[in-house]
């Protein structure tokens, strides 16, 4: 998938990459552990660039990680004459320090194969997830959506809040200060059941384990002061928390186990299945950004939270803000320049197992 792009008369590549990466410290800021990785991963010095100026225009290829096939398709992008200025990843390439640099082994191969390209190597993992662009909330969001169409009232929050973001948030509001988002039930009831299969048809998966079947066979519903936990990839360290029921990527069994006994239950879809869209949505706000902001912000989040009800789910405030928020950082980074920018979406083949 490929955006259109707009005019520009920008020379100088470093400038330019330097200028996106920037806005996009800006937009994700620091991430929230020391064991983790977010910024530039790889940046690279005028002569891995030269050679692949095109006046006027940079291109921002967008993955969840960096296996055989991405590597494939950004060779491609170079031999057909639209090579690669950055790629920006979920998943880091490197978490820790390295004490041995094998070109043959990955990932310090897939390092060398990205700086023999030409491309820059931008990561937003845990501060990605932990923001408005993160699936946690996208999944949150849709399924608020879904909830309140079907006659429940709802609201989100945090995994320890009702509230989502308070007006001290707004600082950033695209940071949400949790990586896990909650939607909790006002009024009404649903089955685990009709709620998973929504869940199936909003990821394109089927679960790789579903507790909430037990659950289901009881006779028992999602019904108000009820709590949904959503934790994409890894919950492993929110699954001891407070939910009826968590929706998540993976988890180890014990845990799993534990919290069915509590008459809690998990569903996983899979690390790969339950993260994949984050990195859609930030392409689809950097394509927002550039080509639509005439069109509200939600559309970034796809067609079917157009129309959402926001006032409703208590997020109308939010979303006002954002709006504001991404026009103050455009302008703040690329206001007196005509930027000219191609975003590509790549599958991460090698993830999908």
């Amino acid at each position: 998938m490929e955006s259109q792009a707009i005019h520009s008369d920008i020379s100088g590549r470093r400038f330019v990459r330097d200028k996106i990466e920037s806005f996009f410290d800006d937009l994700f800021g620091d991430t929230p552990f020391e064991w983790d990785t977010a910024g530039v991963q790889l940046r690279l010095n005028d002569e891995y660039i030269t050679g692949f100026e095109e006046e006027g225009r940079v291109r921002i290829a967008f993955a969840l990680g960096c296996g055989e096939s991405v590597l494939k398709k950004l060779e491609e992008y170079r031999k057909n004459k639209r090579p690669v200025d950055i790629l920006f990843l979920h998943h880091p390439l490197v978490f820790s320090g390295m004490k041995k640099f094998d070109l043959e082994v990955y990932p310090v191969s897939a390092l060398f194969k990205l700086a023999k390209l030409g491309v820059d190597l931008y990561i937003a993992h845990v501060n990605l997830d932990s923001s408005i662009f993160g699936a946690s909330f996208l999944a949150a969001l849709h399924v608020a959506k879904w909830l309140s169409e079907n006659g429940l009232k709802v609201s989100l929050g945090t995994p320890t809040s009702e509230t989502l973001i308070t007006q001290e948030d707004f600082a950033n509001p695209f940071r949400l200060g949790s990586y896990a988002v909650s939607v909790f039930i006002r009024e009404g009831e649903v089955t685990f059941n009709s709620l998973v299969s929504y869940l199936e048809e909003f990821y394109n998966a089927r679960p790789r384990f579903d507790s909430s079947l037990l659950l289901d066979k009881r006779g028992e519903r999602l019904k108000a002061g009820d709590k949904i936990l959503f934790c994409s990839g890894s919950a492993s360290s929110v699954v001891y928390g407070d939910y009826k029921l968590l929706v998540t990527g993976e988890v180890g069994y014990h845990p799993i186990y534990d919290s069915f006994q509590q008459s809690r239950a998990v569903v996983c879809f899979g690390h790969y299945e339950s993260e994949r869209m984050c990195v859609q949505v930030v392409k689809n706000f950097v394509d927002w950004l550039i080509n639509r902001r005439n069109v509200p912000l939600s559309v970034i989040f796809g067609e079917k939270v157009v129309g959402c009800d926001f006032e409703m789910l208590g997020l109308a405030e939010l979303f006002t803000e954002l709006e504001r928020t991404s026009r103050e950082l455009w302008k703040k980074w690329f206001g007196e320049v005509k930027l000219e920018v191609d975003t590509f979406f790549i599958e991460d083949e090698d993830a999908q197992f």
